[in-house]
């Protein structure tokens, strides 16, 4: 939402914090995320309201493209564990590339799965990954 007189956007969603984009709702998209993202950036905001947080008003392009940039990290630490062996979506989720501490909750390994499960989605719509016929992902 673009309050033009101040050129302002408020970003609802965005959580601009170190631990990055949060998609564990199964009806999630990262397509749509990452579009979200560089639309925000495209309309060159003076002020950035984000739904958790402080509002922003310097280096927004920058906070933006490092935001978007977990995408890629996280996609990075999927496709090098898979180089290391082909994994189904339980054995990948035993890694806690999502949420490195989550303690054993589990709400928190849940978000991990429907994470993990959406950056496996848009893998292999990528063709970075293929999936065999024992439910394993595999580098292409």
């Amino acid at each position: 939402f673009l309050v033009q007189d101040y050129n302002l956007l408020y970003v609802a969603d965005f959580d601009l914090d170190h631990f990055g984009p949060w998609y564990g709702n199964p009806s999630s998209n990262l397509d749509s995320y990452r579009r979200s993202i560089r639309r925000a950036a495209a309309l060159k905001p003076d002020v950035l309201l984000v739904g958790h947080g402080r509002p922003i008003n310097k280096n927004i392009d920058q906070k933006l493209a490092e935001y978007e940039a977990i995408f890629d990290k996280r996609d990075q630490i999927i496709l090098d564990t898979l180089r290391q062996q082909p994994q189904n979506l339980d054995q990948l989720a035993e890694k806690n590339i999502i949420y490195p501490r989550h303690h054993g909750l589990d709400i928190l390994i849940y978000f991990e799965k429907v994470m993990l499960q959406k950056h496996l989605e848009s893998l292999l719509k990528r063709d970075f990954v293929t999936k065999t016929e024992q439910g394993l992902f595999e580098v292409r």
